[in-house]
């Protein structure tokens, strides 16, 4: 009959709208979930390209501090190593170290002889590199067989095996020096000598950690983050609140003006007797930038002659603090930023030492809410 058959045909129409609806709320949904996963990626740039930034300028201070007149500032065409040569060049201008030449170039070249070559004409006192493992090592070779004997000032991804390993050991001994800008612990203050014991000397890790202590105290999320929660943990103890906008101040305060103290238990005493602390702390001085950026001790790591790396030569901090403040670009990302970005707790077991005499809830929840209320 007909009739059945147009009632077949608008349930049919009903059945494709009610699909196309469907899909539609599906695509949205989806469309808000890659939403949240790009932003999920996006979301630490930021702070991606003021480490990068950071690093640069690091080296334009190794540099200055070794007393190197001039330098040639080479780079892949790679955006992190072109933001990392730009505060390098901005930075050393600041410091008075004359940029011989700025080479740019494709990453994963066959060769960068022409480019060794350009160097070798230069003559700098350094070369600050900007570059991949692969790059940086095959410049590196290409100069050495020219015949110049130099200061090699690198980025940190040359800690990774890869680099040595592209390299090779013969290189080392033939220049004056091999290394890369990192920070690392101040090992002469007292904060070190109760921070270094407390934390390798841990038997009770959490549930799930491999080993006990996860790394040793030289490990740069150690020592850092020790640091971040004690400067954290007098900032709210001196603000009297776990609300960031008033802990969030304190930060500066405690880093700075007052009486030197190098633990929480002494800092924490001192303020609790009414008095103004200068947290120095593992890693340096608690000073900051109007932004927000620490001033962790700046360091530039050589390579032994067998590969392994040597001792950190340790940079002034509060000088690296000042020139990153002193460069508009970097000033301007910084002032977006703001240190307390690491939320990991330390182990339970070392909470009572470093934290002793919290009144009315454990260290560990007064920390975490501190921290939790700023991201």
């Amino acid at each position: 009959m007909p009739g059945a058959g147009v009632k077949i045909l608008n349930k049919r129409i009903r059945s494709v709208k009610s699909t196309q609806q469907i899909t539609k709320a599906m695509k949205m949904v989806a469309a808000a979930k890659l939403r949240r996963a790009q932003d999920a990626v996006l979301k630490p740039r930021p702070y991606a390209i003021l480490l990068d930034q950071a690093l640069g300028t690091y080296g334009s201070l190794y540099a200055s501090e070794q007393g190197l007149k001039n330098v040639v500032i080479f780079a892949t065409q790679v955006e992190g190593f072109q933001l990392a040569a730009d505060a390098a060049e901005e930075a050393a201008k600041l410091l008075g170290v004359e940029v011989l030449a700025r080479l740019d170039v494709q990453p994963s070249q066959p060769s960068y002889r022409a480019e060794a070559q350009k160097i070798a004409d230069l003559n700098p006192d350094a070369v600050i590199v900007q570059a991949g493992s692969t790059e940086s090592a095959a410049l590196i070779k290409g100069a050495a067989e020219a015949g110049l004997k130099l200061t090699w000032i690198g980025e940190t991804g040359w800690s990774e095996a890869e680099f040595i390993g592209t390299l090779g050991t013969e290189p080392i001994a033939s220049q004056k020096s091999i290394g890369f800008p990192s920070f690392a612990p101040n090992k002469s203050t007292p904060a070190w000598a109760f921070f270094q014991p407390l934390w390798d000397g841990q038997k009770n890790c959490v549930e799930g950690v491999a080993a006990c202590p996860p790394y040793d105290a030289n490990n740069q999320y150690a020592f850092s983050t020790y640091d971040l929660m004690v400067q954290t943990a007098l900032a709210v103890e001196a603000a009297g609140s776990y609300k960031a906008s008033a802990w969030a101040p304190a930060m500066f305060e405690v880093g700075e003006g007052g009486e030197v103290c190098y633990t929480y238990a002494d800092c924490v005493k001192l303020i609790r007797d009414g008095k103004d602390v200068d947290y120095e702390g593992v890693t340096g001085p608690g000073l900051y930038t109007d932004g927000g950026v620490n001033a962790v001790t700046p360091a530039y790591i050589p390579f032994n002659k067998d590969g392994t790396t040597g001792d950190a030569v340790l940079l002034d901090a509060a000088k690296g603090l000042e020139i990153l403040d002193q460069c508009p670009e970097l000033a301007a990302v910084s002032r977006k930023l703001f240190r307390f970005t690491q939320s990991t707790s330390l182990p339970a077991a070392s909470r009572a030492e470093i934290f002793p005499g919290i009144e009315s809830t454990t260290p560990s929840k007064r920390t975490r809410e501190a921290l939790d209320s700023v991201v």
